[in-house]
């Protein structure tokens, strides 16, 4: 290698010929050009930056619509072989039918014992090609149907030696051999003033609803109990949210970013691992402080905010995660904790709306963040449109479809 003659003058000054190497400058410029560590991990904590269209794609629902079009609580919905839409009314308790472009079609069910009827439903996927999958708590039973509203199955659930006592009741995930996975829930003992977090039990049953076995258990909610109120969430409760990927069920209550992975094929009873996705949760200070300011405008649920007036402030924490679930491609969409909207007594429904929300690899990887819309709910992620519940200003919900922009 050559070397560069350089010039430089002594302090006695006289002129002196030193020599230098390029390799030694392209090093050091090498270095100088590398980003900075915590530059590196925060782009690798965020990745891309996705969107969702200025306007929805597809919008079902309207105050001043068609009776069809009017849903009381919409609890699910799925995306048909031929593009057509199901949408479960948890209120209602109905199934209704739309073309792709929003047109009704048919509906069926309603609230009764009998065939093709429901109790609750707490649970819709797809159980087969364009096979309609219900289940209701209620009832303790899988019911199976055609897009048309026949009915092709009912089965009750069976219990075995093994199972938790009592009965199951959240639905969480189906798996591509048509298994379902259910839970317990199981209360801590009430003692006053002191959090009282579920036990969640789940366990898989097959298809007609024989119960194999226990998968595993984690915390759920968290309680307290307030003389002379009862008791109840408490207003930063941990939340539970499953998902299932490649027939994994993916679990987390939002606490520390734990996210874990129960394998239905193991005996094993317990977690197969557990992946952590920091959050940037707010101190519990500052998540009080959030919530006093919107339940001062008059925001929230009357119990739930006379509830949370109770709460010790001092005990307990804030959840990384408020909400999760998993895309048609196994990739977790996981939804930053904004107290509040997120908060028990000002929340919509099972979770809050809008928000900055995570995506994420199964093994950690990010992959992208997106920041929803007030008064949008996300239900599902099919390729590159997101299904969703819109609630307006009066609180009428409508079932829409965005166009997510990668």
């Amino acid at each position: 290698m050559t070397s560069i003659p350089m010039k430089i003058e002594s302090s006695s000054g006289r002129r002196v010929q030193r020599f230098r190497c390029p390799c030694v400058t392209f090093l050091v410029a090498t270095v100088l050009m590398l980003p900075h560590p915590a530059a590196i991990a925060a782009a690798q904590q965020a990745g891309a930056t996705w969107s969702l269209s200025d306007q929805p794609l597809l919008s079902v629902g309207r105050v001043d619509g068609p009776q069809e079009e009017l849903f009381n609580s919409i609890t699910g919905a799925l995306r048909l072989s031929d593009g057509r839409y199901v949408i479960a009314d948890g209120g209602e308790l109905r199934l209704a039918i739309y073309s792709a472009d929003g047109r009704f079609q048919n509906a069926f069910g309603r609230n009764g014992r009998g065939p093709g009827e429901f109790r609750a439903i707490q649970g819709l996927w797809l159980a087969g090609v364009d096979t309609i999958a219900v289940w209701d708590g209620r009832l303790q039973r899988i019911t199976r149907f055609l897009p048309d509203g026949t009915v092709i199955r009912t089965d009750a659930l069976s219990y075995a030696s093994g199972s938790p006592p009592g009965t199951p009741d959240p639905f969480y995930g189906a798996t591509s051999d048509g298994r379902i996975i259910l839970a317990w829930i199981s209360p801590s003992r009430r003692v006053p003033d002191q959090l009282l977090p579920d036990t969640m039990t789940f366990g898989l049953y097959e298809r007609d609803g024989r119960f194999v076995r226990v998968l595993g258990s984690q915390i759920g909610m968290q309680r307290m109990i307030a003389p002379g109120v009862g008791g109840g969430p408490v207003a930063f409760s941990s939340w539970p949210w499953t998902a299932i990927v490649r027939d994994t069920l993916v679990f987390t209550n939002g606490i520390d970013g734990a996210i874990h992975f129960f394998d239905p094929r193991s005996d094993a009873q317990r977690a197969a691992r557990t992946l952590r996705v920091p959050g940037r949760p707010p101190s519990l200070a500052a998540a009080w402080n959030a919530l006093d300011a919107e339940l001062s405008d008059g925001a929230g649920q009357p119990f739930m905010i006379r509830l949370a007036r109770l709460n010790n402030r001092s005990i307990g924490q804030v959840p990384h995660f408020a909400r999760m679930f998993a895309d048609d491609r196994g990739r977790v969409w996981l939804k930053e904790y904004d107290p509040s909207r997120d908060a028990v007594p000002v929340r919509k429904g099972y979770s809050g709306t809008g928000g900055r929300w995570r995506i994420v690899e199964t093994d950690g990887r990010p992959v992208a963040t997106i920041t929803l819309p007030d008064g949008i709910t996300p239900i599902a992620a099919r390729g590159n449109d997101l299904l969703a519940v819109a609630r307006d200003e009066l609180d009428v919900e409508s079932f829409v479809v965005y166009r997510i922009n990668r």
